[in-house]
């Protein structure tokens, strides 16, 4: 879903913040589903960085683990970011 965003972004001349938000905008990116598989994995994702702590495991690979669930919250909050200013609330929840 990161690739189709991406891809999205570079075809409409856009990053990939401006893309969720026109995504969510015209109604192409609201599948709850994909959201919660995303934020499973994140949960995953630290299980195994705090696993990975405890035993014998390169530092570069607990290194990457790390940044690509921190990759993936960025990613978590700009889709709840844009959904918030779709539904014309700011971050907080207050009308815009």
């Amino acid at each position: 879903m990161i690739a189709e965003i991406e891809a999205w972004a570079t075809a409409n001349d856009t990053n990939r913040s401006e893309a969720i938000r026109r995504l969510v905008a015209i109604g192409k990116m609201t599948d709850a589903r994909w959201v919660e598989a995303t934020r499973e994995l994140c949960d995953d994702l630290d299980c195994l960085i705090d696993l990975a702590k405890q035993g014998r495991v390169p530092v570069r690979a607990i290194s990457l683990i790390e940044r690509a669930r921190a990759e993936l919250e960025v990613y978590l909050d700009e889709i709840n970011a844009a959904a918030l200013v779709g539904l014309g609330l700011n971050e907080w929840g207050a009308i815009l």
